[in-house]
């Protein structure tokens, strides 16, 4: 008899930290309270594996998290082919004096700039990266442990 797949709680849509992009990206354009369009062109978007994804906005986009904060990422990247939306901890850190990620056990706390926590991120059980705590939990399957690991990163130059 098969075994029900094991879910757990996780925003449905998650922004996943990372610490190398210098933008926020996402690719949920309804995620943006202000957004324009931009030339294609100026902003170049690689994946590790050297395909091109394209910017087509920039905006704001308004985040509400778990803990009842709200956040504006400010100027953030519209890249509707992107596979999951990206939490750039340098522009954070630039736009809100962030001071710093503490790794933990489940994911990451993002501190303030006194080092009180801002956010908290728990792995994400696809990408197995932490992504923002936000207050859109749903369930979400675990990973089967036999499928093999996957890795996700890209450039922003």
């Amino acid at each position: 008899m098969p075994q029900p797949q094991r879910t757990r709680k996780h925003s449905a849509n998650p922004y996943i930290i990372s610490t190398t992009s210098p933008e926020h990206i996402s690719n949920v354009e309804s995620d943006f309270v202000s957004i324009r369009s931009i030339d294609p062109n100026e902003v170049s978007l690689s994946t590790p594996f050297g395909d091109r994804l394209i910017a087509q906005g920039r905006g704001d986009i308004k985040l509400t998290l778990a803990n009842g904060k709200t956040l504006l990422l400010k100027d953030a990247l519209y890249v509707p082919t992107l596979t999951t939306p990206l939490f750039s901890f340098a522009r954070i850190t630039k736009d809100l004096g962030a001071a710093g990620l503490q790794t933990t056990a489940t994911g990451s706390i993002i501190l303030d700039a006194n080092g009180q926590p801002l956010a908290t991120a728990t792995l994400h059980p696809k990408y197995n990266l932490p992504a923002l705590d936000l207050n859109n939990a749903v369930d979400i399957p675990l990973p089967d442990p036999s499928d093999p690991p996957v890795a996700y990163c890209f450039s922003v130059f």
